[in-house]
């Protein structure tokens, strides 16, 4: 069990509460090790103060010595709760007993989760935008398969020969359009002359080139540390009666109607905000209806949850997409995360295109540049309900002021360490040694190893992995302290092995941590 977890067994157990216990964490350490508001609930329940009620919450709670050294009440009813030093030393002995699966949870009924990201049009190589959703859909799918689900990575590949994109492409490959035009496209329309020349539909024309293009993307897309279990052909909705199936489905049931030459769909009787068209006066299908048959596909293949991440172009997209599920009769959960918009900033300022493309900063070779794991951190590290500027001239440093270099060095520092501890000094993970450790230093590392198992069962839940960055900065930050202050290997040889132990805690934790952002765990820098 998590931390948060113990202590949540121990109030409910102790209070006989049913109340959701809330688990916080201060900010400042003299406010304890963790605290909870759980006396604001009952005291509106009981109709008594809060105050009041946490007093008598910190006498209950006080006797759990095996848990909590003590119990203060702050303020008007806020409960400090201090964590007591025997339990702290029994939970980092459990670190070094998980190597590789610390944190790791296993369900017995695991929810069979989709996770589908990029998906971006095969109308050209990948950009910024495109790997801030790339590195974000990428750890949000590890966390979720740490947490204990069943995980399908995937790639909507919108490449059928009826689309938009496709014929534009198309229309451009053939002398018909300029949307595609630039140096990139070029490139492979030249590539392609041999294939190209007997082809003079603009969809089978876009379709030839997208599909070339998609096998750069593929190769891209490996070189960032990203493997897709699909790679979901948008021509395969389109085959045999699907489209016309559907479209029957909804005449049957009383849910489209036309106006102005168009078909309606009746989604606002859904809890969508107005009906949306599904084919237009031109015969044309919308990507509504698109979106309609890939979804419909997805609750086919019977996911208990699907995740669609969508760039900031999508906001207004996911009420009508909610409305739709229901419709289809979805029993499972529709998460849509929105990627706000990333820009590039340099020495000069911020940099906004590509020569080459001619519109986007190219991924791949902000990749070269800097390196995978920088691009991949730096991705991850902000929330993305919030825009963010990705800076290249921090990226290059190599030194403390790059957050990436920082956490690597921190994990590197821990192998040397204890690959210099002599074979009669290593760790025993022995309970009696490790109750050496009580120095502040000693004890502010203990408990930021401690916090990992929580961090990930709530990642899991709300889906901010923005969170394990700051986390593994502030581990990192607490180890490179400790460090700084205290000798590992000393005369004393229980202090060294408690030493080593905790050593041992902190690279468990640092290496889980970066295989889920998918970080390199490097032996020597």
């Amino acid at each position: 069990m998590t931390i948060k977890e113990d202590i949540k067994r121990v109030i409910e157990q102790s209070l006989d509460v049913k109340e959701d216990v809330q688990i916080l964490e201060p900010e400042d350490e003299k406010f304890g090790d963790y605290a909870t508001n759980l006396a604001f609930a009952l005291a509106k329940k009981e109709g008594k103060s809060s105050k009041e009620i946490a007093e008598k919450l910190r006498d209950l709670l006080a006797k759990k010595g095996e848990i909590f050294e003590k119990v203060e009440v702050a303020g008007n009813g806020y409960l400090n709760l201090f964590l007591q030093k025997e339990y702290l030393m029994g939970k980092l002995k459990e670190i070094g007993e998980n190597e590789g699966n610390y944190g790791r949870i296993k369900k017995e009924r695991p929810e069979k989760i989709q996770v589908e990201f990029i998906s971006a049009n095969p109308t050209g190589p990948l950009h910024l935008g495109h790997g801030r959703n790339a590195f974000y859909g990428d750890v949000l799918a590890r966390v979720l398969a740490y947490a204990g689900d069943d995980v399908e990575r995937e790639f909507y590949v919108n490449d059928a020969r009826e689309s938009a994109q496709i014929r534009e492409l198309g229309k451009t490959v053939l002398g018909n359009g300029t949307q595609y035009q630039n140096e990139y496209t070029q490139e492979i329309i030249q590539e392609m002359q041999e294939t190209l020349k007997n082809l003079s539909d603009e969809g089978e024309a876009g379709h030839a080139v997208a599909t070339r293009i998609l096998e750069d993307i593929k190769k891209l897309v490996a070189k960032m540390g990203i493997d897709f279990d699909e790679w979901f052909s948008e021509q395969i909705l389109y085959q045999g009666d699907a489209k016309e199936n559907l479209l029957k489905d909804f005449e049957q049931e009383g849910e489209t109607y036309e106006k102005e030459g168009a078909l309606w769909l009746k989604t606002s009787a859904f809890g969508d905000d107005k009906d949306r068209v599904l084919v237009k006066r031109t015969g044309d299908m919308t990507y509504f209806l698109a979106d309609i048959l890939y979804h419909k596909n997805k609750i086919e293949r019977g996911f208990d949850k699907i995740i669609d991440i969508w760039g900031a172009d999508h906001q207004g997209h996911e009420k009508r997409m909610q409305a739709l599920m229901r419709m289809l009769g979805f029993k499972g959960l529709l998460v849509i995360p929105i990627i706000q918009m990333v820009r590039l900033q340099t020495k000069e300022g911020p940099q906004k295109m590509s020569k080459r493309l001619g519109t986007a900063v190219d991924l791949e070779e902000l990749i070269n540049k800097v390196g995978k794991d920088v691009v991949r951190f730096m991705m991850v590290s902000k929330d993305i309900s919030t825009q963010m500027i990705f800076d290249l001239e921090l990226a290059q440093e190599k030194s403390e002021k790059n957050p990436v270099y920082y956490l690597q060095y921190a994990l590197v520092r821990c192998k040397s360490i204890l690959r210099s501890a002599k074979p009669e000094v290593q760790s025993t993970k022995d309970s009696n040694n490790l109750n050496l450790l009580k120095e502040p230093a000693e004890m502010a590392l203990i408990k930021e190893t401690l916090k990992f198992p929580d961090l990930i069962k709530e990642i899991a839940q709300n889906y901010e992995v923005h969170h394990l960055t700051t986390y593994g900065i502030n581990l990192a930050k607490e180890l490179h302290h400790f460090y700084k202050i205290h000798r590992v290997l000393t005369d004393d040889e229980k202090l060294s092995q408690a030493r080593l132990d905790l050593i041992v805690g902190a690279k468990v934790v640092l290496e889980c941590l970066f295989d889920i952002l998918g970080i390199e765990k490097l032996e020597t820098m």
